[in-house]
C-alpha cells in the first residue's frame, strides 16, 4: 500500500526538491522540520521524523544525480 501524496504533509516540498538545483535542498529541507514542528512539537519525535525525511531528501540527490548523469552534466 503506497500513501498517496494528499497524506503525505512533505509531497509539495519532495515535489519542489525534485525540481531544484542541490543548492536548493537544504531550504526544502528547512522546510520539512517546520512541517515536523507544527505537526508535532515533541523533539525527540521530530528529530526522529526528521532523519526519515533527510533519508528520503538523500534518496532525492541520487535521484537528480543520477539524472544529471544520463543527460552529461
Amino acid at each position: 500500500m503506497s500513501t498517496s501524496p494528499s497524506n503525505d504533509p512533505f509531497a509539495r516540498i519532495k515535489l519542489q526538491a525534485a525540481a531544484t538545483s542541490n543548492q536548493e535542498l537544504t531550504r526544502c529541507l528547512q522546510q520539512m522540520i517546520e512541517v515536523l514542528e507544527s505537526q508535532n512539537p515533541d523533539y525527540r519525535q521530530v528529530r526522529s521524523q526528521l532523519l526519515r525525511a533527510t533519508c528520503l531528501s538523500y534518496e532525492v540527490v541520487r535521484h537528480l544525480d543520477a539524472a544529471g548523469l544520463s543527460i552529461g552534466h
